[in-house]
């Protein structure tokens, strides 16, 4: 998979601003392209499809689809009896999905069935989804998958999949549903019957409007965060408080000044009071999601990670008002950094692994590259740090040079 992410990525490298320019960066609310809706009436229509029968491994196309294995059913017919064991797939707490340009969510069921010599058997597997859109109170029935009854006798087997997709019409927070129920009968009469309820969160997004991949949205601008080990998305800095305009804020002009005033005097407890009295001073949600990153980033920069934790948690908040596939991304590779760094290793793993799958929905392939080589560090694995460098060195990236110091480092035995 790791392969297949690099051929597709060919990014062209922007050249780096002079350091001597001047770099504005305009506060303006992203261009949805769908339109959110919180109590829709009539409710929106649930687009689906199913595979309705058997479906070989090798048929689905899953490149335009959020693909999650809801069960594995095992069946083993045996001469005397039957084995059935639904293999029930862990649940996330939530998923993110960038909607609007026809990506759907495929819900599998992956089952095998396998007779054993002089054993006979029939048996079905079946899938019903149900979806509660936003402002909804209730689940609403969205599609049923259903195979046939498929039976075999002496020596077999079967490995299939059974899909369900819904494409969603609209930005905001669902809940999905998925009843799986499997049934096996063989010609002694012996038979079983399982059923499994998978549930969890989705947050539909938008994609952004535009990615951030020149050198400049990369490289880290102060600190030493790298080298210990720390590979932050520094798209979510954005060239930090002296670049926000506030011409049209201007109730947050002078926090941010004295932000930029802290922050170019290196005087970075200052910056980081400044910008948390801005908060208090706006409500404009482009804004305060990049308060908290840069809030986030002064934080961890200064070792103080539980607080930089409690921003980028605040930072994503933030991002998912604005739906906005990108800073939800950003703010989701940053938190998961600091649940590491705070020993939430499980919470970590979670968001950075959420983080590469909402980067390669919008092929912001720089940004799960950033990931993986975090991961690189965090597994002590040569070959993923090895093949982050190519990619970050093609595109013109500083991380190259990093992760090639964590390489030498590892080889030689010792930890960054």
């Amino acid at each position: 998979m790791m392969t297949k992410s690099l051929l597709r990525m060919s990014l062209i490298v922007g050249l780096l601003l002079s350091a001597c320019g001047v770099v504005a960066v305009q506060i303006e609310e992203p261009i949805p392209t769908v339109n959110p809706t919180d109590t829709p009436i009539p409710p929106p229509p649930i687009q689906a499809e199913a595979s309705a029968g058997l479906v070989a491994r090798e048929a689905p196309d899953d490149s335009e689809v959020l693909v999650k294995t809801v069960a594995m059913p095992h069946i083993v017919y045996m001469p005397q009896g039957l084995a059935l064991e639904m293999f029930e797939q862990w649940t996330p707490p939530v998923e993110y999905l960038a909607v609007d340009r026809g990506r759907g969510l495929r819900l599998r069921v992956d089952w095998s069935a396998l007779w054993l010599v002089d054993s006979y058997g029939v048996g079905q597997v079946s899938m019903d989804v149900f979806l509660r859109a936003p402002g909804e109170n209730d689940f609403r029935f969205a599609q049923n998958a259903t195979t046939s009854d498929f039976e075999g006798w002496g020596a077999d087997q079967r490995d299939e999949l059974l899909d369900s997709t819904l494409y969603l019409t609209d930005i905001g927070d669902y809940q999905v549903r998925a009843e799986v129920e499997v049934s096996a009968r063989n010609d002694q009469s012996v038979e079983d019957l399982r059923s499994y309820t998978y549930e969890f969160n989705l947050v539909a997004l938008n994609y952004p409007p535009k990615l951030l991949t020149t050198p400049e949205d990369f490289t880290p601008q102060f600190g030493d965060l790298e080298n210990a080990g720390a590979l932050l998305d520094w798209r979510g800095w954005r060239l930090g408080p002296c670049f926000i305009r506030t011409d049209d804020l201007p109730e947050a002009a002078t926090s941010i000044s004295e932000a930029c005033v802290g922050f170019a005097n290196g005087d970075r407890e200052a910056a980081s009071a400044a910008l948390q009295v801005a908060l208090q001073q706006v409500n404009h949600p482009v804004l305060r999601s990049r308060i908290y990153q840069q809030l986030g980033t002064l934080s961890a920069v200064m070792g103080d990670w539980p607080q930089a934790l409690i921003h980028f948690q605040q930072g994503l908040q933030a991002s998912l008002i604005l739906h906005d596939a990108l800073e939800v991304s950003i703010a989701l590779r940053n938190l998961g950094i600091a649940q590491k760094n705070t020993e939430q290793y499980d919470e970590g793993e979670i968001n950075l692994w959420q983080s590469i799958q909402l980067s390669d929905q919008i092929e912001d392939w720089l940004g799960s590259a950033l990931t993986y080589g975090q991961f690189g560090y965090y597994w002590e694995s040569l070959d993923t740090l090895e093949w982050v460098t190519n990619v970050m060195q093609d595109n013109g990236l500083p991380q190259a040079e990093i992760l090639r110091r964590w390489s030498a480092l590892f080889r030689a035995g010792q930890a960054p």
